[in-house]
């Protein structure tokens, strides 16, 4: 098949990083994300945290008691930058040596 472009034999972002592996970060990222949200479920955490402004949105807000503003104020959503999420891969895989 002839390509009317060039092709780049080997693409890589600005972290000189390839794309599956940075699609492998965001996958191990969301692991650990989800485990340690387990742990804290398991070790009884089971205080409703919600982001900021969803209870008025939730169909749950009946049943889970969090009144925003008299219990708590909501979460702020964080953001996170690309190379946090690399380097907090990086240092997972580091510790599980």
């Amino acid at each position: 098949v002839t390509r009317p472009y060039k092709v780049k034999a080997e693409y890589r972002d600005r972290y000189g990083k390839k794309p599956t592996e940075l699609f492998s970060d965001f996958l191990e990222y969301s692991e650990l994300v989800a485990k340690q949200g387990a742990r804290e479920m398991l070790g009884g955490n089971i205080t409703p945290s919600p982001a900021e402004d969803v209870c008025a949105y939730c169909k749950m807000g009946g049943s889970c008691g969090f009144a925003e503003g008299v219990d708590g104020e909501g979460r702020t959503a964080r953001s996170i930058k690309c190379a946090q999420i690399a380097g907090i891969v990086k240092n997972a895989k580091e510790g599980c040596k």
